[in-house]
């Protein structure tokens, strides 16, 4: 698979994939998520316990926890699997394991952090 930038409509999609993963984890925990980025959770979900939490949300079966090589201010990550219209939630991770040097990989000219989603913590 190439970058998302070599293929047309690509990164709409996966934009589209990324908002039903965060839309399925809410679902699956019933929460409410805040479409109002300006509102009091800026995170893509917001725990009862007031964790903020960073859903990733990948098409690649068996794929792995990737983030863009940034500060990311959320307490959790977590990663979603989807299938077509199914949607597996597969573990998380506190942000600060993922924010560490040894997970810094290249991937298609820039630097991502990848944690392997067997080092994800079962929900």
């Amino acid at each position: 698979m190439g970058h998302l930038d070599d293929q047309p409509g690509a990164r709409e999609k996966a934009d589209v994939a990324g908002v039903a993963g965060e839309l399925a984890f809410c679902k699956a925990y019933n929460l409410w998520p805040d479409l109002d980025s300006s509102g009091p959770c800026t995170a893509d979900a917001c725990l009862r316990d007031g964790r903020t939490v960073d859903v990733k949300t990948t098409p690649v079966k068996g794929g792995n926890l990737i983030a863009n090589h940034k500060p990311h201010k959320t307490d959790l990550m977590v990663l979603v699997e989807a299938d077509g219209y199914d949607f597996h939630i597969i573990g998380f991770i506190p942000t600060e394991q993922v924010q560490q040097d040894r997970n810094l990989e290249p991937m298609h000219g820039r630097l991502v952090y990848k944690v392997a989603r067997e080092e994800l913590i079962d929900l």
